[in-house]
């Protein structure tokens, strides 16, 4: 690809269709873009967080005989923060529907002229940077939760360093300010690859809760913060 522009931000696209493919690749390196690309299949069985890290936006082109794309977006989802735009050819607005749940930012229908693609990658890539630049710091009861760095910052000034489902729990306690979050809220926002709600669930919860409780309460066995309400869910609040 002899393109001369400088690459600033980093897009991995997923395909079945290595031909389509190096066409929008061209396209976008050629526009200042830095462009991986990844075959579809290993996207669905072994990406993991290590592997997402570092790219501003991930662009999904499958042929997607089987709603594939969707399985694999929601698998992107669960461990990815930044946009993720789906090129389809399913014209059905149930699919589009589905593919939307499974946490697609935007979805493009086939066919799609490169340059609207190039547009729509464009326009994300400058909401993804605007947030990243924003002050994304939430205060609650003199904690200070950095969401960028996934850190959380103790009435005492101390500094923890947060796992992502953590960071995703501890937003959702935040942002709702006091308030009870159910349980079922919970499993469908912190686990959103999960498609049903089961017993194994549950305790997956209230292992993360008492991971939690350990780094941020004084006394994780008489916690003054993560309230659990019995048969409801879980609140963020002083005593």
């Amino acid at each position: 690809m002899n393109c001369s522009k400088v690459n600033y931000s980093k897009v991995l696209l997923i395909t079945d269709r290595t031909d389509l493919a190096r066409v929008q690749a061209h396209t976008l390196v050629c526009s200042g873009i830095d462009v991986s690309e990844m075959n579809h299949l290993l996207a669905r069985t072994k990406i993991s967080a290590a592997d997402l890290k570092g790219y501003d936006l991930i662009l999904l082109n499958m042929f997607d005989e089987e709603g594939s794309s969707i399985e694999i977006c929601r698998k992107l989802r669960a461990q990815y923060h930044n946009p993720i735009i789906i090129l389809v050819y399913e014209r059905d607005e149930r699919f589009l529907l589905r593919a939307y749940e499974a946490g697609a930012d935007d979805c493009l229908v086939h066919p799609v002229s490169i340059n609207l693609l190039l547009a729509k990658v464009q326009a994300w890539l400058r909401t993804a940077a605007s947030k990243h630049n924003s002050v994304r710091l939430l205060e609650a009861y003199n904690f200070r939760f950095n969401l960028s760095k996934s850190e959380l910052i103790t009435p005492e000034d101390t500094r923890v360093q947060l796992s992502q489902l953590e960071a995703r729990f501890l937003h959702l306690l935040f942002v709702n300010n006091g308030r009870i979050v159910s349980t079922d809220v919970i499993l469908q926002r912190v686990w959103s690859d999960k498609s049903d709600m089961r017993d194994g669930d549950r305790q997956m919860l209230k292992v993360l809760v008492h991971r939690l409780r350990r780094k941020i309460e004084r006394n994780s066995n008489a916690p003054q913060y993560i309230h659990t309400i019995r048969h409801q869910g879980y609140s963020f609040r002083p005593n």
